[in-house]
């Protein structure tokens, strides 16, 4: 039985390897300049990582990111900051393309609820100053849930309304199959991808050297945030290797 398994493991990975689930239509996304929201330092690697290491890897884009607190809930807020610098340098985004907010209305925490109100202010405040058409966010479910998570989305939709010509995209959440064990999705999407010639959301897909990347973007950028479980989350999150990205009609 454990050949079986063996087996299936070699052939999973050997099928991850060679096939590309990036889709066409991830070119959509090349902009002049593209901003990256979301709530706390990290976010943007544990999450966003291969949507950024795509996006980095043309030099006529420009990369922005808008933290939208300092993740100051274990009174780490000033480290977390240049952690995020720093982080950030690994996919060539420099200092002077980085926001983050220290609004108080905006506190970091599992219990703290955000006025998308507020939120709206600051990214349209941002996206006019710098001129950006085109905002990546998390969607409605927040990928893990988190309310600071689900509030950009509200926040960043709101702003994106008052915006002519604005296109907002969003981070798509999938359950706990999906998250956590995407080598044995990837024979799902093999599937999907061989019926369906036509896909309405664009997926990035991280390869080997990407994947370092990100990886050392976490592990060396974010390193007070690396206690045991983020190596779980950095070796089988979907999110580690690939991103699927919808558009928001508004």
């Amino acid at each position: 039985m454990i050949w079986f398994w063996l087996t299936l493991a070699v052939i999973i990975m050997g099928i991850a390897s060679v096939v590309d689930f990036s889709t066409e239509s991830k070119s959509k996304l090349l902009k002049d300049r593209v901003l990256i929201i979301f709530a706390h330092p990290d976010d943007e690697s544990m999450f966003f990582g291969p949507t950024l290491e795509y996006l980095s890897q043309h030099q006529n884009v420009q990369v922005h990111l808008l933290c939208l607190s300092n993740g100051n809930a274990d009174g780490l807020g000033y480290l977390r900051q240049t952690e995020l610098v720093n982080a950030a340098s690994q996919y060539r985004i420099p200092k002077s393309n980085i926001q983050i907010l220290s609004d108080k209305r905006l506190s970091d925490g599992m219990y703290e609820r955000w006025d998308s109100i507020v939120i709206a202010k600051h990214i349209h405040k941002y996206i006019t100053e710098k001129d950006i058409k085109l905002a990546i966010t998390f969607d409605k479910d927040g990928i893990s849930g988190h309310p600071n998570h689900k509030a950009c989305f509200y926040g960043a939709l709101n702003a994106s309304k008052m915006v002519a010509d604005m296109q907002l995209f969003t981070l798509k959440s999938v359950g706990f199959f999906q998250k956590y064990l995407y080598w044995l999705d990837c024979c799902r999407m093999v599937v999907v991808q061989f019926l369906s010639s036509k896909q309405k959301h664009i997926t990035i897909e991280a390869k080997r050297q990407s994947i370092q990347t990100i990886r050392n973007a976490m592990i060396e950028g974010h390193r007070s945030q690396m206690v045991w479980f983020r190596y779980g989350w950095i070796y089988l999150s979907r999110y580690m290797f690939l991103n699927t990205l919808e558009q928001v009609v508004f």
